[in-house]
């Protein structure tokens, strides 16, 4: 289903253009422009969803918007820790390099 589709059906539910714009709350050009390009913007797909208790959803309006999020991946820092550095030996950086080296330089 496009957007345009979503639009048409809304207006058909009141009527005519003038009388759904009066129900959202925006003008009848607004709505006309939306129409006319095939999208409207997310406040006024909400108020159209509201308007005509949820026959028309905003999501047949602005998919792109409204679509239902992915679910979040694993990243790597809830993995188990990794072993220690084979660089270091111990897993840290070298004597000189920690912060709490006795060694300071001037």
């Amino acid at each position: 289903m496009d957007s345009r589709d979503g639009i048409v059906r809304a207006i058909a539910c009141f009527g005519s253009a003038k009388k759904l714009a009066k129900a959202i709350g925006f003008s009848q050009g607004a709505v006309s422009r939306a129409k006319k390009w095939g999208y409207a913007t997310a406040e006024m797909a909400t108020c159209i969803e509201v308007a005509t208790n949820g026959d028309v959803t905003r999501l047949m309006l602005r998919p792109d918007v409204f679509a239902p999020q992915p679910r979040l991946i694993k990243h790597s820092w809830n993995r188990k820790p990794r072993k220690e550095s084979r660089r270091f030996g111990n897993g840290g950086p070298p004597p000189s390099v920690r912060k709490d080296s006795p060694r300071r330089f001037a």
